[in-house]
């Protein structure tokens, strides 16, 4: 590596924005599924035809629904804006959009996976297995590299693991899932084994998640991306809703409820989500949006607090300060490692 190529690489690192951008987008994941409870409350006062019209899955059709339609909405006002240099700035990129499919596909079933485990597994398992994503991010980057994993890191990236089983605490053994019906039995039997295919799943479309889509977002417009996502989530979260509950359950545009929750869910926090993820997947690379979601379980539980007006347990302070040590120690050897490799490379 020249003086110029480490200059470079320091130059590339996340810094502060970086950073603030995928606390951002953890904050905004633990904001989403507390939004779809306080409509799910309201819809138990409000039933439609004896049911409620507010679940998971419509919340995840109609909030990606509603967040495609304000993003193609910010798009045109974007394109009104710039239409001196419309045929430089606004163009579409299709052969980019090819390219998002496959991240972009991950994502969606990834979320279909996590609402069927957090269904019928226990929290604890599926937390941990979403917390091993930085983990194995990073074992793939060693393993791509050929260079064997350094201590600190490691140690880094297990406090984070660690930090999410302390928030759960060991003594609890409850579905995150509470009041959901078992699902998705059609595809994946729900048993011991099925239950460990499915933990896999999850892990392995983590991990491709975010491998693939840092690169494509890099290049992407912000805006394009969100759209691209949002639209083939809209049409995956379709096909896995009607096949689950059907029409009839599913689709009760009669209550004025849902519209309004829908407007909210997914025209404002999906679509922030959206946008901010992108962006810090793009400044910040997918392994420290990762490792900040080791932080979730204490951003969801103050949140929680605040809005559900729950009880704030120590375990989730200590595990959020474990979490800030892990990813503290991580960051301090990367910057470490960037500054030694300009010291020992002389300018040309």
């Amino acid at each position: 590596m020249n003086y110029n190529q480490a200059r470079a690489k320091i130059s590339q690192a996340p810094g502060s924005t970086g950073i603030a951008l995928a606390l951002a987008t953890t904050g905004l994941e633990a904001l989403q599924p507390l939004a779809l409870v306080l409509a799910y409350q309201l819809g138990s006062t409000r039933l439609v035809n004896g049911h409620n019209p507010i679940n998971f899955c419509n919340g995840l059709l109609f909030g990606n629904a509603f967040s495609l339609a304000a993003l193609l909405l910010a798009r045109r006002c974007q394109r009104q804006q710039n239409k001196p240099h419309r045929e430089q700035n606004t163009a579409w990129n299709w052969t980019l959009a090819a390219r998002s499919l496959l991240p972009i596909g991950f994502n969606a079933l990834l979320e279909v996976a996590l609402v069927i485990a957090f269904s019928r597994i226990n929290a604890i398992q599926v937390t941990l297995t979403v917390a091993c994503t930085a983990i194995a991010l990073m074992a793939w980057d060693c393993l791509d590299q050929r260079k064997a994993p350094k201590i600190v890191p490691t140690i880094g990236a297990v406090l984070v693991a660690l930090s999410a089983w302390i928030a759960l605490g060991p003594e609890k053994d409850t579905s995150a899932g509470i009041g959901l019906s078992s699902m998705g039995a059609n595809l994946i039997p729900n048993t011991t084994v099925g239950n460990g295919l499915l933990l896999a799943l999850i892990l392995g479309l983590s991990v491709l998640y975010f491998k693939c889509s840092e690169p494509v977002t890099r290049e992407a417009d912000i805006f394009s991306y969100a759209i691209w996502q949002t639209g083939v989530q809209t049409v995956v979260f379709l096909i896995w809703a009607t096949t689950t509950f059907g029409f009839a359950h599913l689709y009760d545009l009669r209550s004025s409820l849902l519209w309004q929750a829908m407007l909210v869910y997914g025209g404002v926090i999906s679509t922030a989500y959206t946008l901010v993820e992108a962006a810090a997947l793009a400044k910040a690379g997918g392994t420290l949006v990762a490792l900040c979601e080791g932080f979730l379980p204490f951003a969801s539980g103050l949140l929680a607090w605040l809005l559900l007006r729950e009880q704030l347990t120590l375990n989730l302070v200590v595990s959020c300060l474990i979490a800030a040590a892990g990813i503290g120690l991580i960051e301090a050897q990367k910057l470490s490692s960037r500054d030694q490799a300009v010291i020992s490379t002389p300018p040309n």
